[in-house]
């Protein structure tokens, strides 16, 4: 959703897939956990174009339900990213 002279808005909706282990020793003895799935995401970001193929992004990602109660733990992760991209098209 461009908004300004070469900005744009970015919405993200999706699923993605997790894999979660967790090691520990309790009593002396080590313990294993872990747990996967598959749980929905979404995201904001703003998106810059530096040159005509070329751009930098700054995003911001919502993961929900990661994890398993009473093994891992269950919860949200927040992850915010920066990068740099180049676009290009294929003939």
């Amino acid at each position: 959703l461009p908004f300004q002279n070469k900005f744009s808005v970015l919405g993200k909706f999706g699923l993605f897939r997790y894999s979660v282990k967790e090691e520990e020793v309790f009593g002396g003895l080590p313990e294993s956990h872990s747990a996967s799935g598959i749980s929905p995401l979404f995201g904001l970001g703003l998106q810059k174009d530096i040159a005509d193929r070329f751009g930098a992004r700054i995003e911001w990602q919502h993961l929900l339900n990661v994890g398993k109660e009473g093994e891992t733990g269950k919860g949200a992760v927040d992850v915010f990213l920066a990068n740099l991209y180049y676009s290009f098209t294929l003939k």
